[in-house]
């Protein structure tokens, strides 16, 4: 007859079974001691780092925030007064008589509301360069015929456009009527607020004038200088000038 036993055995394999539970535990405890050690010499290793690296971080943000605050400072003139001297350069470079205009831009919007869609009408500051036939008495550019007004003008070379509703100007901080910031910043993104795409040599000039009130630390800039840094500017582009005016010259002869 068999002399094994089922009790027997079933008693053995308990006890081998709480043998390992044990086992299993003791590396679970072990393994949680090494890593709690591990943990804390890796945290006393990157300690000193990780404090210089917070303070770095903190200085450069600061840093950041306040070149940030002077592009937008620095950025910012009187509009009428810009206006006017942009308006100088674009006669100098292009040969075309423009002036400097403030007024609304009235423009209608379709919008879907719940009982359809309807037009709602939006009033934006204008701010441009404009030819003087093309002005306004009551300072109020609105569209015509569901045509865009302002682009018409802008495109047949009749008006630059210093500040509108562009998705660009939405970025803008609220500021004075009477000022224009021509640099925003979004996002840690910097944007140009104005169109001055055909136009670049406006643009040129602006950023010298910021960089000049920047070294020179001038929160206002007064008519003086802006004129003094406007012949500079003028004079340092001569050539370009000569070109352009000996070029639209050609261009006249060539269409008679």
């Amino acid at each position: 007859m068999n002399d094994i036993n089922l009790f027997d055995l079933f008693l053995e394999q308990q006890e081998e079974y709480q043998k390992s539970l044990k086992k299993q535990e003791k590396t679970l405890k072990d393994k949680s001691n090494a890593i709690e050690l591990a943990i804390k010499k890796i945290n006393q290793e990157y300690e000193d780092q990780e404090k210089y690296n917070e303070t770095r971080v903190n200085n450069n943000s600061e840093l950041l925030n306040k070149y940030a605050s002077y592009i937008k400072m620095y950025s910012t003139f009187n509009a009428k007064l810009i206006g006017n001297i942009l308006a100088y350069l674009v006669k100098v470079f292009d040969g075309i008589d423009l002036v400097y205009e403030s007024g609304d831009h009235i423009y209608y919007d379709s919008d879907a509301g719940w009982w359809g869609s309807y037009e709602k009408v939006i009033h934006n500051t204008l701010k441009m360069l404009v030819k003087k036939e093309d002005l306004n008495l009551n300072h109020e550019y609105t569209d015509h015929n569901g045509k865009d007004y302002i682009k018409m003008l802008e495109s047949s070379s009749r008006a630059i456009i210093i500040e509108d509703a562009t998705p660009i100007s939405k970025f803008k901080l609220s500021i004075d009527e009477d000022d224009i910031m021509f640099y925003s910043i979004k996002n840690g993104k910097i944007f140009f607020t104005s169109s001055f795409d055909n136009y670049s040599y406006l643009k040129d000039f602006i950023d010298l004038v910021i960089n000049y009130r920047f070294l020179n630390q001038k929160e206002v800039i007064k008519k003086e200088e802006l004129m003094q840094l406007l012949k500079e500017f003028i004079s340092a582009n001569r050539n370009i000038i000569d070109y352009k005016h000996h070029d639209n010259s050609k261009k006249k002869i060539r269409s008679l």
